[in-house]
This record gives C-alpha cells, structure tokens and sequence, in this order.
C-alpha cells in the first residue's frame, strides 16, 4: 500500500479565512491510485475508500496580528482531525513569520473522501507557504 503516496505544496502569501482550506498549488510527486490532487481543486486532497493513511503537514505563516497563536489541523470529509492540530506560537508583532507541523494516521470511509488543510483561528491568517506528504499505509 505504500506505493500510493503523494507530496503537495502550496505558497504565495494567499489569505485563509477562519475555517477555511488551506490552498495548495500541485502534487510534486503522486504514485499509485490511493491518493489524487488537481490545482482545480486546490484545497482538496482526495483518497480512496475504506483505507488508513499517515498524513504529515508543516507550514509558514504571518498571523497579520501581534501575539496570535495560528491553529491548523487536517479535516476528513469536513470533520476535524483532532489528532493532527498544531499550534504555531504568537509572535510580537503581526508581520513576522512562523511556523509548525502537524499529521495524523486515520481511516477514510466508503465513497468520496476529502482531505483538506484547515485554519481553525477566528481572524485570516496570511500562509506563506503549506506543505503536505501522505502515504497510504492500510
């Protein structure tokens, strides 16, 4: 099952409003049939039914406001991932950088199954870049 595996990145200082996804702008690599990215959806990261994967994510971000801790995590099917949150630390100003990193080992269910990076924060968080790499483990 790991020949179904996949590393998308994204970057470009792009917006993210509260709750939304994280967009990603193409696979580098994608092996095997588990896992599928177009830059027509570039929020989405579709996997195939009735499996296990491990997913990994880091990112940068600027949190355009001072002492603002910037909250991710994964969602499947639009509900959280809660294993996967991370929590990049509050900075002293807004336009400084930071970062984290965050993954999950989860079961995909019968049909369709979306996987998408989400900003859990109430404010727009400014994401320099976001990547992500996901195996296909079961």
């Amino acid at each position: 099952m790991t020949g179904n595996n996949a590393a998308i990145y994204g970057y470009g200082y792009v917006d993210v409003a509260y709750n939304e996804a994280v967009p990603f702008l193409e696979a580098e690599v994608v092996n095997g049939t588990g896992i599928s990215f177009s830059a027509a959806a570039p929020t989405i990261i579709a996997l195939a039914p009735n499996s296990t994967y491990f997913a990994a994510y880091n990112f940068i971000e600027c949190p355009l406001l001072a002492g603002l801790p910037v909250r991710v995590q994964f969602t499947l099917n639009d509900l959280p991932l809660f294993q996967s949150l991370s929590v990049a630390p509050p900075l002293v100003d807004g336009n400084s950088r930071s970062g984290g990193a965050g993954s999950a080992v989860f079961n995909t269910g019968a049909g369709v199954n979306q996987l998408k990076l989400i900003n859990t924060n109430l404010e727009t968080i400014k994401f320099v870049a976001a990547n992500v790499n996901i195996l296909q483990i079961g």
